[in-house]
């Protein structure tokens, strides 16, 4: 994701529980952040026009949805930082873009009729090899940082039901982190499940968030599909990563 996408705040309004404090430096996580030298970020050269374009005409927007869905700007709770610390190995500096980012967009709040959510980012490089690093670095931390992920989420999710007057024990919260399979459209691809299950007034909540990332040429993108209640639903998955995967390959063509 990018830095603009500091985090992605999920409130499960039906279990009367926010876990937008818990989940917004941890979807920071996903981003395209990385401890970039002082050299490179001296030598980050201001985008064109053409390339602010490219990114911004890369992510979804309520009109390539189907019926039924709704957009709302990006929420100003992204901002906050719960304040995990992650080892060194899996640290991630916010604001820091990696060598050769130039430009990036991020889309509104996208709402489907079941609740499901989805947000969609790009980020456009100097070049694609430049792009195929990024992406290869961001799917490797992601891939060594498993435990630390389900750690981190844990952790914060309980200060977030604390918050809301649940008491709950880390032993009580399914929270697993895991590497899975993006939707198959034809372009470099990685995704990684984020699934927590938690008590609520005698029931058992759940929620479920898979983070996309597609690189063709110069441009990598990003989707955050979270539902509710149940997993991501595959077919209506595959229909996004479809449409964002159209707009990757336009936006990318675009470019010089």
């Amino acid at each position: 994701m990018t830095r603009a996408q500091v985090s992605l705040g999920i409130v499960a309004t039906a279990a009367g529980i926010t876990v937008a404090t818990a989940c917004a430096w941890l979807f920071a996580f996903g981003g395209l952040e990385a401890v970039a030298s002082p050299e490179d970020a001296a030598n980050r050269r201001p985008a064109t026009v053409q390339e602010e374009q490219a990114a911004e005409s890369a992510i979804l927007t309520i009109g390539d949805l189907p019926a039924g869905w709704a957009a709302s700007p990006p929420d100003d709770d992204k901002d906050e930082d719960p304040g995990f610390q992650f080892s060194d190995r899996c640290a991630m500096l916010d604001g820091d873009p990696l060598p050769g980012e130039i430009a990036e967009a991020e889309s509104d709040d996208l709402s489907g009729p079941l609740r499901q959510k989805v947000n969609s980012e790009a980020s456009v490089f100097s070049n694609d090899e430049m792009a195929g690093d990024a992406f290869a670095r961001r799917t490797n931390v992601w891939s060594a940082c498993t435990e630390e992920m389900e750690s981190a989420f844990t952790e914060v999710l309980q200060r977030s039901l604390q918050m809301d007057g649940v008491t709950v024990g880390a032993d009580e919260l399914g929270v697993v982190f895991e590497r899975g399979t993006a939707p198959d459209v034809g372009e470099e691809s990685a995704m990684f499940r984020l699934t927590a299950i938690f008590p609520r007034n005698d029931q058992l909540m759940a929620f479920g968030v898979d983070f996309i990332s597609y690189h063709h040429g110069r441009v990598v993108t990003g989707l955050v599909y979270t539902s509710f209640g149940a997993p991501p639903d595959p077919e209506d998955e595959l229909q996004l990563a479809r449409l964002a995967a159209n707009k990757l390959r336009a936006a990318d063509s675009a470019l010089p």
